[in-house]
């Protein structure tokens, strides 16, 4: 998944979706459930900063030695999201236990499952996001529910599988840019507020 900011909606930036699914059951004094499967939570992935993209772009387009050759473009830490989902809701003021214990049985590997639907979840909020954006004061942010990325982050979740990149090429060729996942998703947050696209 891409993380980061931009002004316009992107339909593979999962930050902004994060944000709003944990703004919403925090207001709603809901546990944030990850909406995924035993296997995608305890299982290893990576991300992509938006600005880190940026990056490795000019870089490889201004390099002679980097013509005509393909990089992943990924922060280069990986994580497990039994682990940096906790974080990332404790950030936004949500809760969920390192700890959860899904409801549905862990499912084959190489298949796909949810404990919900992201998409399904997000049908009936839309008007808990309107009373949070005006209590907080910032009426513009409602706009912003139009741009979650529910059915993404549904095909993303429904995993059961481990899917990281490796980011040894870019590394072996030069590339010296590198993310903390965690801190990128936050500065992304952080980013969206000052442009009061969340609370």
């Amino acid at each position: 998944a891409i993380i980061g900011h931009t002004s316009k909606p992107n339909g593979m930036n999962s930050a902004l979706t994060y944000a709003l699914y944990f703004l919403v059951q925090k207001e709603l004094g809901n546990e944030a459930v990850m909406p995924t499967n035993q296997i995608y939570w305890r299982g290893v992935d990576d991300c992509s900063d938006s600005g880190l993209i940026a990056g490795l772009t000019i870089w490889a387009s201004t390099n002679q030695h980097t013509a005509n050759q393909a990089f992943n473009a990924v922060n280069g830490d990986y994580f497990t999201w039994r682990y940096m989902w906790p974080r990332i809701a404790e950030y936004s003021g949500a809760k969920i236990s390192p700890d959860y214990q899904f409801k549905k049985p862990e499912p084959t590997e190489g298949s796909v499952q949810q404990e919900f639907s992201l998409a399904e979840w997000a049908q009936d909020k839309r008007p808990v996001w309107d009373q949070l954006c005006e209590k907080a004061g910032v009426p513009e942010a409602k706009a912003s529910w139009d741009a979650g990325t529910w059915q993404y982050q549904d095909w993303v979740f429904q995993r059961a599988w481990n899917s990281t990149l490796s980011f040894n090429k870019a590394r072996e060729f030069g590339f010296t840019g590198y993310r903390d996942s965690y801190k990128s998703i936050v500065q992304a947050w952080e980013d969206m507020r000052a442009a009061k696209q969340i609370p």
